[in-house]
């Protein structure tokens, strides 16, 4: 066994789309110590037909169809509850009710406790909740490619949500049904391992003696600019400062992202994704009357389809236009990649070698008393207000 020579490590997002098209099954994905697949192949098997490298997304990255003149847009659900339990302004969740509205089928990134973040396809309202909010996490799509094909055999409609490596993944492998579907994807700070988020949920349940039952990236129920985790446990849930939490912190600094995201093929214009969704950051500056605190949506519409599909659901949502350099200023990821910092790869030598609070320590990811004496006040204060507010 050895690497498929289509793309190096350096490259390769781990979509999968090579094993599933495989005629002969020569190709396998197999975890590295760092928690991310990498396909590798059997030489006795394969027939050297050429279709892993024909549908390889990053080998192909530059095949982009369909494209217009990109628009900018901010705005947020009109429903405050959606808003609310979003991680921005709630446009996901309005695009995806349109679709299943039209008996469509959703597929998206799940949080499961046993098998980690992955995508799965769902046809009703009641299980958007699910897939509504960020995970920060890689989220595998292995088993959803079958599920999908089967549904546009059908003749349904999907709508795919992902990270731009995983939309221009999905419109490989679907190429025949493009049609049939209309991508969403999110703006992208780059995928932390999900080894490492396992390792880091299983410390968090051994120090606060809870089993994970459901995990939120971005608890927004709190009077605050502060973004919050929220665990939820079997017994009692917990919330978390981002900027004192260990894990996101390791994301924030780029510790633990893949390697692909350090030179990502899918930045810049044009974008293989119909609507691409964000945080507008510094929306603010130019609109205060967009309450920036319970969230506001960038979006950007890339595609014929996607303007079609935004117009349908205007209704719904507060939005306003805005030139590109101002939409974009403020979220350089659209078109930058992350800088991969000078300690990753010691990080991951350590992480394979030390317990998970060593390595917190040693690499200044651990809060100071100020700063969890600090961040406490922020939520305690945040649950003060919010209760306050619903007297």
């Amino acid at each position: 066994m050895k690497h498929i020579n289509l793309t190096s490590e350096k490259d390769c997002c781990g979509c999968g789309v090579c094993r599933e098209v495989c005629p002969v099954n020569a190709i396998t994905l197999n975890v590295d110590k760092t928690g991310f697949y990498y396909p590798t192949f059997d030489d006795d098997i394969c027939i050297d037909c050429g279709l892993c490298e024909k549908k390889c997304p990053v080998i192909h990255s530059d095949n982009i169809e369909n494209i217009k003149q990109a628009s900018f847009w901010g705005g947020f659900n009109k429903d405050e509850n959606i808003r609310e339990n979003s991680s921005s302004g709630g446009m996901f969740s309005a695009l995806a009710k349109s679709v299943l509205q039209n008996n469509g089928i959703i597929v998206g990134a799940v949080f499961d406790r046993e098998v980690g973040v992955h995508h799965v396809c769902i046809s009703t309202e009641v299980e958007l909740a699910r897939i509504r909010g960020s995970k920060y996490v890689e989220s595998s799509l292995f088993d959803v490619w079958p599920a999908m094909i089967s549904y546009l055999k059908q003749g349904k409609y999907l709508l795919f949500s992902g990270t731009p490596c995983q939309i221009a993944a999905a419109k490989s492998i679907c190429q025949k049904w493009v049609s049939q579907i209309v991508f969403i994807e999110v703006i992208c700070f780059g995928v932390p391992s999900s080894l490492f988020f396992r390792r880091y949920l299983e410390w968090r349940e051994q120090k606060v003696h809870v089993r994970t039952i459901d995990f939120k990236f971005r608890y927004k129920k709190y009077k605050s600019d502060r973004q919050v985790l929220k665990q939820i446990g079997d017994t009692k849930s917990l919330c978390y400062d981002h900027g004192r939490d260990p894990y996101m912190k390791a994301f924030y600094r780029k510790l633990s992202l893949r390697p692909s995201c350090y030179a990502c093929r899918f930045k810049g214009f044009p974008r293989h994704a119909d609507i691409t969704l964000g945080d507008f950051w510094g929306i603010e500056s130019r609109c205060p009357e967009f309450d920036h605190q319970k969230g506001v949506s960038l979006v950007i519409v890339n595609t014929d389809k996607g303007e079609s599909l935004l117009q349908q659901i205007r209704d719904n949502l507060l939005i306003k236009e805005f030139d590109k350099d101002f939409a974009i200023k403020k979220n350089p990821m659209v078109i930058e990649s992350a800088k991969e910092p000078e300690k990753r790869d010691n990080f991951w030598t350590d992480f394979n070698r030390m317990k998970l609070k060593k390595l917190f320590v040693k690499y200044d990811l651990m809060p100071s008393f100020w700063m969890k004496t600090y961040s406490n006040i922020l939520i305690w204060g945040g649950k003060i207000c919010r209760i306050i507010t619903n007297r």
